[in-house]
């Protein structure tokens, strides 16, 4: 599906909206890898197996990209095959930086979340520009973000 990259403003509903969509199918996540040394990926990202939900996202804010969320539903539907197509809307760092700012104060259960990120993106130095200082407040950051996002009690 195709990919917006043209931003809209957004009113107070839309915003609220939004917020809701997050709060409930959401995922507000800084991710780490090793593969050229220590890297970190941002991104948001909503799941919902109703297509038109994330084709609204899109439209509506004018950003990111709809999908069919492959490696979730044909893992599952090797035991299920009534289950549903799965879809995801995601977004990433400069994304990130015009949609999450207009909705984070609407967040209720993932506004400690979004004020994580938009914390992160304050600070733009990245790999080899980061200061020690910097590491070490990005690798709080993700272990904050890691410890909030972790599913069961």
């Amino acid at each position: 599906m195709k990919q917006n990259t043209t931003p809209h403003k957004l009113t107070p509903t839309q915003r609220a909206y939004i917020a809701g969509i997050l709060d409930s199918d959401g995922c507000i996540s800084i991710s780490r890898s090793w593969a050229r040394g220590m890297a970190y990926s941002i991104s948001i990202s909503v799941a919902n197996t109703k297509v038109e939900i994330l084709n609204w996202l899109q439209e509506t804010t004018g950003l990111g990209e709809v999908k069919v969320f492959d490696c979730a539903t044909q893992k599952m539907r090797w035991n299920r095959p009534n289950l549903k197509t799965l879809y995801i809307w995601r977004l990433f760092s400069n994304n990130i930086r015009i949609v999450l700012p207009q909705v984070v104060k609407y967040l209720v259960g993932k506004r400690e979340q979004g004020e994580i990120m938009i914390k992160w993106l304050e600070n733009p130095r990245r790999g080899r520009q980061l200061t020690e200082k910097d590491k070490k407040e990005k690798n709080e950051m993700w272990l904050r973000m890691k410890t909030l996002n972790k599913r069961g009690l």
